[in-house]
């Protein structure tokens, strides 16, 4: 999804997640041909963002970014908004939260974030997961990370088994070693896709999805 803004103002935390996912924003929005017309940081906890606002307007953002959680940036895109309706608020999978929308109001419609997973409900392979879900009767929503939850369960099963250890049982220190690389060597096509691991560790399979605000609730946006 190409976005139309070009101009955009970033804040951070000053927290290792806030920091490092205003970097990777920064370094992708100028690669789209974004401008970074400004940045600052702001401590954990901030409620108040009157001057990280009125230097976004001024600068003539039409974005502001947010590396952070949803609790300053819920306050953040309220005053942002007051301030200059039809600024968007950015951010990653910190602010994708029910309270952020709450707070926000109903000028941060539009606002979105970036989670990393696909959406189960998109995906054949997830369709009996959630019907077994809902059939167990479960209060809470298996969310987005239910289905990816589900599939590294199961990861661990199989190391667990390979090694012919009982997943119950406590493995001995000689064995832990041993399990590591068991998870390492798992291959198998999972609820939300294929599992498995490259040389670093990291899944092989890297899906991101993008969320927009509509009337108070996260919606998965289509490419």
């Amino acid at each position: 999804m190409k976005s139309k803004r070009r101009k955009a103002f970033v804040i951070d935390d000053k927290q290792t997640y806030g920091t490092s996912l205003a970097q990777s924003f920064k370094k992708a929005f100028g690669e789209e041909g974004g401008t970074i017309v400004g940045e600052t940081h702001v401590d954990a906890g901030r409620r108040d963002f009157s001057a990280q606002v009125s230097q976004a307007v001024n600068v003539g953002a039409d974005v502001v970014y947010y590396g952070g959680v949803y609790d300053e940036a819920g306050p953040l895109s309220k005053q942002v908004h007051a301030a200059k309706p039809g600024v968007l608020l950015a951010g990653g999978d910190g602010i994708f939260s029910d309270t952020y929308a709450t707070v926000a109001g109903d000028g941060a419609d539009g606002d979105i974030c970036i989670v990393g997973g696909a959406v189960p409900g998109s995906l054949p392979s997830a369709e009996t997961f959630i019907k077994d879900y809902k059939a167990a009767g479960y209060s809470d929503s298996y969310s987005p990370y239910g289905g990816y939850a589900y599939d590294a369960t199961s990861a661990l099963i199989q190391a667990f088994k390979s090694l012919h250890v009982d997943p119950s049982d406590t493995v001995p220190s000689a064995t832990r070693e041993s399990l590591r690389a068991a998870v390492q060597n798992v291959d198998f096509d999972g609820v939300m896709g294929k599992v498995g691991f490259d040389a670093n560790g990291d899944a092989v399979l890297h899906t991101v999805t993008v969320y927009r605000l509509s009337g108070g609730v996260w919606n998965a946006v289509q490419a």
